[in-house]
């Protein structure tokens, strides 16, 4: 679908992106049990769906890429280095899926289900929404809403930061998979410091 002003979106994109927003919602699926854990089961479900010719046609074989793990390895670096800075200036707060999710058994499928969406939307939708900007105004716009969205004031410079590596490792490596593996791997880390801090 071609919308005004040089933004690009497919009608499954504006699917994907009803569904991760509205799944999203602070107050809705953040803050029980039941709706941690299926609200982003059902989007991931739904998100598969939506994307199944993609990932019908992806060619798995590129997870067995050497380059692919280079900008893995370097994002993960980066990220860590990035969050390790501004916790030390602006402390540590946790967002409040976080703080919900960190006492359920589910923080593990919400570790790997979450990477997922989030990455779909900002980085293989949102990133490129706009055909007009350079790619480091859609890269700051995506990584913007990014930090947004995890509606955490004092994380949101690092969130920010994170964003724009992750979708640096998405074009360098030309593949979403590598901000996906990266991104799942800042949040099992991201758990382990949880759990070592409680």
């Amino acid at each position: 679908m071609q919308i005004k002003h040089g933004i690009n979106l497919k009608k499954q994109e504006m699917w994907i992106l009803i569904i991760f927003f509205i799944g999203g919602i602070p107050g809705v699926s953040l803050d029980n049990k039941v709706s941690l854990t299926l609200i982003p089961l059902l989007g991931t479900a739904s998100i598969i769906w939506l994307l199944k010719k993609e990932w019908l046609a992806y060619d798995f074989n590129l997870l067995k890429s050497g380059a692919l793990y280079v900008w893995v390895g370097r994002g993960i670096t980066y990220c860590i280095l990035v969050q390790a800075f501004f916790t030390i200036i602006f402390g540590l707060e946790s967002t409040s899926a976080e703080k919900t999710s960190f006492h359920y058994v589910i923080m593990p499928v919400y570790i790997v289900t979450g990477a997922i969406l989030e990455e779909i939307v900002f980085r293989k939708i949102l990133l490129k929404l706009s055909s007009y900007p350079p790619f480091w105004l859609n890269a700051l716009i995506s990584s913007s809403i990014y930090a947004a969205y995890h509606f955490t004031l004092s994380r949101f410079i690092s969130f920010l930061a994170v964003g724009l590596i992750l979708c640096v490792i998405y074009k360098k490596s030309g593949s979403i998979a590598a901000p996906i593996i990266t991104h799942i791997v800042i949040n099992i880390l991201g758990l382990i410091a949880m759990t070592l801090r409680n």
